[in-house]
């Protein structure tokens, strides 16, 4: 009887590279009824072990999840040919691993140091400048590929991508990698029904009659602003938006929210010199 075909891929890259946001393109991915591949966080694991310990977690967080999934994607700070080998090598030889054909495979990104630099900003209260700059950092050697028998082709090379300047400026205000601003949401109303086919409507609520979020923002990035330059600004980025939310028993609400274009708000902001 054949074995399960599984795959392991190890992201390789300094911080910044753009492993994490690689990875949440296919964590969870469906496949049938389960996700094709499952994201294992390794900087998450090394919160409370380090060393030998750690490379024992991964391998042992890898083959609980290949029972569940076609594949497991390692995301961490992995750098150097020393790092990758612990951790194939402790996957490889794990007790479970003789149930599964396991395939490994390197998505590695070149050494940026200035775009990693930009990339990190604000993507968490602490950065990562002292090791983005410091530690070191070598190319999959060839000796690691054939040792895991990694072909040309389940090597693949990517360029570190500068995210948008609006992004990274939103991460440095506590904005996340986000496009929008919203607002709390208000009803516009709808209709609610029952099992028993009774139907009735729901009656809209009160509209904000203001931004809070978008006045806190200017409030905190630009305090000495005027009230024509606020104007100018909301008119210019801030509109509203609709939505509906159906139930189980087909009643269904319409609600409205404030948002902000914070691309177009950034833009703004930088040709006013008020950034």
């Amino acid at each position: 009887m054949s074995k399960k075909q599984k795959k392991v891929t190890l992201l390789w890259g300094l911080p910044g590279s753009g492993k994490s946001t690689y990875a949440g393109e296919f964590d969870n991915r469906s496949y049938g009824r389960r996700a094709e591949s499952r994201r294992i966080d390794i900087d998450n694991l090394s919160k409370n072990q380090s060393g030998d310990n750690l490379i024992r977690t991964i391998a042992n967080e890898a083959l609980h999840n290949l029972h569940y999934h076609n594949g497991v994607m390692l995301d961490g700070l992995v750098t150097t040919n020393a790092v990758a080998e612990k951790i194939f090598s402790a996957i490889k030889f794990h007790p479970e691993s003789s149930n599964f054909e396991i395939h490994f495979e390197i998505v590695w990104w070149s050494k940026s140091v200035e775009d990693c630099l930009h990339n990190d900003r604000g993507r968490r209260k602490l950065n990562s400048r002292t090791s983005i700059e410091n530690i070191p950092f070598e190319e999959p050697s060839e000796e690691l590929l054939e040792k895991f028998n990694i072909s040309e082709k389940r090597c693949i090379r990517k360029r570190v991508v500068r995210k948008p300047e609006h992004k990274a400026w939103a991460g440095e205000n506590d904005l996340g990698d986000a496009d929008k601003l919203y607002s709390d949401s208000w009803s516009l109303g709808g209709t609610w029904g029952n099992c028993w086919g009774d139907t009735g409507t729901v009656s809209p609520g009160a509209p904000l009659t203001s931004f809070q979020e978008f006045d806190d923002l200017l409030e905190r990035i630009c305090p000495t602003i005027n009230f024509l330059t606020y104007k100018k600004l909301y008119n210019a980025t801030v509109s509203i938006e609709d939505y509906s939310e159906g139930d189980y028993y087909g009643g269904s609400v319409t609600y409205a929210k404030f948002v902000c274009d914070l691309k177009k708000l950034h833009e703004m902001l930088s040709e006013m010199q008020l950034i």
